[in-house]
């Protein structure tokens, strides 16, 4: 039998379904349509590493796709590390300061990194040129065009253009994989080609190189930690609340890390709690979380159910110094299941009895239909042992089919996650664990009828005990 200790702080987390947080080697990603021998796989693998890039849903980079004006300035900002401010009104009559791209276009502009078109919009769905690209390039990353100023431009671009300074400085650099006499400055240009530009001028600074070169190339292999992509991508949808009130939790992020702890993506959760998030390595790992509400970390290859139902509690306080808080949550079938705790003075906290006679232990929210949380606060423990079960009022879907979870969360956030052993429609009874009067709790995840329960229960009078 599998002990937790949560007083002691000796809770194994990994036993269960828990990672932690600490720092590990961010590893390069290998993405599923660019081999290592396309022109584009060192400069990708490289800002992969950096977290510059992340690519699409299904795992691929799309090298040959275009790329708008919004998501080019996204890319280079956040390449070269610059702190981005949320926008709070529209930068340009064509920004809505609601849009994603927002913060970055406002961002630019308060930093005088673009000034946009002469009728005060910014365009930032329009597929950018070249030129276009590499100004705003310069213009972030501050290169010294006047250390250009004797390179030649190419036979089809424009000695006096205003484009010229960033050309002749990108050229000079060999930042451009054009070595011909032909740039075709108003060409539109590719995803592949913007992250070998931001590559070599990254990996030349980094470097101390005074020009981008392909010894340079030796160099950041032998840096690269490259893994192969993901065996299996998978999609998760579901719905956060709160645990407290089971109010629907808006604006929670939900974000995924690959097996190696690399960041892949953050979605949030729309107007009534629900989120879907795809593409996904199913042997990663994912964060539930909103602000003044403890985090749920969980394994993904957990999360097989298409619709998952948590729930997070908010942060202890000194003013309610709670000491545990258990909830139950289940997904969406048509079930009622209601959490019992049984305390040592004999009192059981359940729908029918919500608060304990030292009004120390209560029943917060009650749950009678799908998508359902119970949730049960102890303020202050009583000696002697406690024991935690669900029962099944109504429903035909067995707990594992109705996706059924407990979290224990106490004064420093989860502690432990429990989902039952395989159940029968016919079971009646989950019991979770039991608490004794060390403060160790002592998983049990058995289904199955009353005799399991060794307390006194309103649900289970008849038996003997």
């Amino acid at each position: 039998m599998k002990r937790l200790y949560y007083i002691s702080k000796s809770i194994s987390a990994a036993s269960l379904l828990l990672f932690s947080l600490s720092a590990n080697t961010i590893f390069a990603k290998t993405f599923s349509d660019i081999a290592e021998t396309d022109e584009y796989f060192l400069a990708t693998d490289y800002l992969s590493e950096k977290n510059i890039i992340n690519g699409y849903e299904d795992g691929s980079f799309k090298a040959e796709n275009t790329i708008n004006r919004a998501e080019l300035l996204k890319i280079v900002l956040e390449s070269a590390k610059i702190e981005i401010s949320e926008a709070q009104t529209n930068c340009f009559t064509d920004v809505p300061y609601t849009k994603w791209y927002s913060k970055y276009i406002c961002t630019a502009k308060e930093l005088g990194f673009i000034s946009g078109y002469s009728d005060n919009t910014f365009r930032p769905e329009k597929n950018i040129k070249k030129v276009e690209a590499l100004k705003i390039i310069g213009e972030i990353y501050q290169w010294d065009m006047e250390s250009a100023d004797k390179e030649t431009v190419f036979k089809d671009t424009e000695e006096t253009a205003w484009y010229s300074p960033y050309l002749k400085f990108a050229k000079m650099k060999n930042l451009l994989k054009e070595v011909g006499e032909i740039y075709e400055p108003n060409k539109e240009i590719k995803r592949g080609e913007i992250v070998e530009i931001i590559y070599r001028y990254i990996a030349m600074t980094e470097f101390q190189e005074k020009i981008y070169t392909k010894n340079l190339d030796f160099k950041v292999r032998s840096n690269l930690k490259t893994v192969t992509p993901p065996k299996s991508l998978i999609k998760i949808s579901g719905l956060l609340s709160d645990a407290q009130t089971g109010y629907a939790l808006t604006e929670a992020e939900i974000t995924a890390y690959d097996q190696n702890e690399n960041f892949q993506k953050t979605v949030n959760t729309d107007d009534e709690g629900y989120f879907t998030i795809e593409g996904i390595d199913r042997d990663g790992k994912i964060i539930f979380s909103k602000e003044n509400y403890f985090p749920i970390e969980i394994k993904t290859k957990i999360l097989t159910k298409k619709n998952l139902h948590f729930s997070l509690s908010h942060t202890f306080t000194k003013i309610e110094p709670q000491e545990l808080r258990i909830v139950l949550t289940w997904g969406n079938k048509d079930v009622d299941f209601d959490a019992h705790l049984l305390q040592p003075n004999e009192e059981e906290i359940f729908f029918m009895q919500r608060l304990d006679t030292d009004l120390n232990t209560i029943l917060d929210i009650d749950s009678t239909s799908k998508n359902g949380t119970e949730t049960i606060t102890i303020k202050k423990f009583q000696k002697g042992d406690y024991e935690f079960f669900v029962h099944k009022y109504s429903g035909t879907d067995s707990f594992n089919k109705a996706d059924a979870h407990v979290f224990i969360y106490d004064k420093n956030g989860l502690a432990a996650i429990f989902t039952p052993a395989k159940s029968e429609e016919t079971d009646l009874i989950w019991k979770v664990f039991s608490l004794n009067s060390k403060g160790e709790i002592i998983e049990q995840s058995l289904t199955g009828s009353c005799d399991l329960i060794e307390k006194y229960s309103t649900v289970c009078p008849g038996i003997e005990r």
